[in-house]
């Protein structure tokens, strides 16, 4: 039997094949749990929709980030009515041997908005809450 198949080539503007190194790739020097650290460290009882739309992540990685922050004692969950507060541990250790020397607390200091060295505007959530 014989079977057709169609092949569909992306050339780039110029009629060329695209390389690898010609697509933009997308990284951060801190990882999605650094992240959600930074976030809970300026904001404690964020919604996970809003922790997730603030790191850029879906809810459920959010919520499995949490669970492994939580379970490795990063941070504790304290339920207050339906909303949770998360107390960070800042004496923790960074995890990876090369930096074991440092403190979870060392990093979000050397992250958090700072007046001194011009504040950062967060991003505004389309979920704002309301007090």
């Amino acid at each position: 039997m014989n079977q057709n198949t169609c092949t569909t080539l992306l050339l780039t503007p110029g009629g060329e094949m695209p390389m690898a190194s010609d697509k933009p790739r997308k990284w951060t020097f801190f990882s999605n749990h650094a992240h959600v650290l930074v976030v809970l460290s300026r904001t404690p009882d964020i919604l996970i929709r809003d922790l997730a739309w603030e790191v850029g992540i879906t809810e459920r990685a959010a919520s499995s980030i949490l669970a492994d922050l939580e379970e490795e004692a990063y941070l504790t969950r304290i339920r207050e009515g339906r909303t949770n507060r998360y107390v960070l541990n800042r004496s923790r250790p960074l995890r990876h041997p090369l930096e074991q020397h440092r403190k979870i607390g060392d990093v979000l200091a050397l992250v958090s908005n700072d007046e001194a060295a011009g504040e950062v505007q967060r991003r505004s959530s389309p979920r704002t809450r309301t007090a």
